[in-house]
């Protein structure tokens, strides 16, 4: 018996065989071609189509405290964030996933505290989507802020930081603030 496979990225006279990475998408076709011991020959062709993916794509339009109807505020308490996104939807099948959350930490810390877990969201691409979390983060505090969008295969993070409120005059034992938190 003999084996020969051929297309795409594959040449093996071996019965099975890897391709190597697809560099672009479309429609790819292997053919088998298997010969026995009576030198009899049959050959099958077969066309794979590879999607167009790609990782998702996020951007920070806009992030800033907020007040507990989530209009921008400096002294708010809350968090306003406007961002752009893109997630692939190969083949428009609508069979990507399509989720976003929001993390936050104080800043200088480590570990992050997860305010809105992974949310569905209504399209693969927005320009503009307002994101309001009900979280409350401290006027004396900043805070690093993470969102993160999420396929079925990663998820892509930017980050941004809020700072302290803004106050006229803050006065502590430990040092004073001028225009904002000490």
């Amino acid at each position: 018996k003999s084996y020969s496979i051929s297309g795409e990225g594959l040449s093996t006279t071996n019965t099975s065989g890897t391709t190597s990475r697809f560099s672009n998408h479309g429609t790819f076709t292997y053919r088998l071609s298997v010969t026995d011991s009576r030198n009899r020959t049959t050959t099958k062709t077969k066309s794979v189509v590879v999607y167009n993916y790609f990782s998702p794509q996020v951007s920070l339009l806009s992030l800033s405290r907020a007040d507990v109807n989530g209009n921008a505020s400096d002294v708010g308490d809350f968090l306003y964030c406007k961002i752009n996104y893109s997630i692939a939807n190969p083949n428009s099948a609508n069979k990507n996933n399509k989720q976003y959350l929001l993390q936050y930490r104080e800043e200088g810390a480590e570990s992050w505290t997860t305010s809105l877990s992974a949310r569905d969201l209504n399209s693969y691409n927005s320009s503009n989507f307002v994101i309001k979390p009900t979280t409350t983060f401290e006027a004396s505090k900043s805070y690093e802020i993470r969102v993160g969008i999420k396929d079925s295969f990663t998820t892509t993070y930017i980050t941004g930081t809020i700072p302290t409120s803004t106050c006229i005059l803050d006065i502590e034992p430990n040092g004073v603030g001028i225009g904002k938190y000490h």
